[in-house]
């Protein structure tokens, strides 16, 4: 981090789960450390879609019920404040929510994103987050100061003859035609990790790190994007959406294992440095 000159981390705090009929925070973070002084911290939380969909159909429900995304909002940034509090967390400027949302569940998160960035505005703090590909192409904005598109998980993990699921720049070319707008600014994030996927009779099996052991009995396709792909996304994206903004470069995630497998000079090409 201090070789390539990173300010920013994005720590994921907790998840919002679904539990027996139940939204509620799960795995959530342990600070063995305090980050670095003078390091912006970003707060991330997941929101599954199960959670959503929950949170959505209460939404449904009349109006003096207590789930109500707006309760929802209060408990996640109140939640995110105490842990960092806790933690003696410091520089957290920008809080970030992580959720794949569809056409049925966007309205309940848009109202909990509203509400989000209402109450950390109060706390002198933004709200930013995630945009994949295939949002792009949605009209209607989620209400935020920001977005982060994730540049990464791109192609069909489940289908065995997916060349490469994390990144394939086939997959991305068809988000990016001309014309191509988004209306919040964007800060773009690259992967730079690997997996193992797994499939047993042509059907998907399993994930597993590139450590792991497998059955015996199934068919490994291995993923790590090379640095060739990802400077190529990496052309393509920020020329048709990032020619006018002040964007940041974002790599996921960081460890150790996968960031070995690059060197130096590609990740200062990554970072934009060189």
């Amino acid at each position: 981090m201090q070789r390539h000159g990173v300010g920013r981390i994005y720590i994921h705090y907790f998840d919002v789960n679904l539990s027996v009929d139940e939204v509620v925070p799960e795995a959530t973070v342990r600070f063995k450390q305090t980050p670095a002084e003078g390091l912006e911290v970003v707060p991330t939380v997941y929101i599954t879609t199960d959670a959503m969909r929950e949170i959505t159909r209460q939404t449904g429900m009349d109006e003096g019920n207590e789930n109500t995304p707006y309760d929802y909002a209060s408990r996640i940034v109140k939640r995110v404040i105490a842990m960092s509090t806790h933690n003696h967390i410091t520089g957290v400027n920008e809080v970030q929510v992580d959720c794949d949302w569809t056409l049925s569940t966007r309205q309940a998160y848009f109202y909990l994103l509203a509400n989000m960035r209402d109450l950390l505005h109060r706390q002198g703090m933004a709200l930013n987050v995630t945009v994949r590909l295939h949002q792009l192409r949605e009209t209607v904005l989620p209400p935020a100061d920001m977005g982060v598109l994730m540049l990464y998980n791109t192609g069909n993990l489940m289908s065995e003859k997916t060349h490469n699921s994390i990144l394939d720049i086939n997959d991305v070319k068809p988000y990016f035609k001309p014309g191509t707008h988004y209306d919040l600014p964007l800060d773009f994030a690259y992967p730079v990790f690997g997996w193992n996927v797994c499939y047993r009779g042509g059907k998907f099996l399993m994930l597993a790190s590139p450590q792991s052991s497998v059955p015996d009995d199934c068919t490994v396709r291995h993923e790590q994007p090379d640095f060739a792909t990802i400077k190529q996304v990496k052309q393509l994206a920020e020329s048709a959406l990032g020619a006018d903004q002040n964007y940041s470069t974002i790599i996921f995630h960081l460890d150790k294992q996968f960031l070995n497998l690059y060197s130096n000079e590609e990740m200062e090409h990554v970072f934009g440095t060189r």
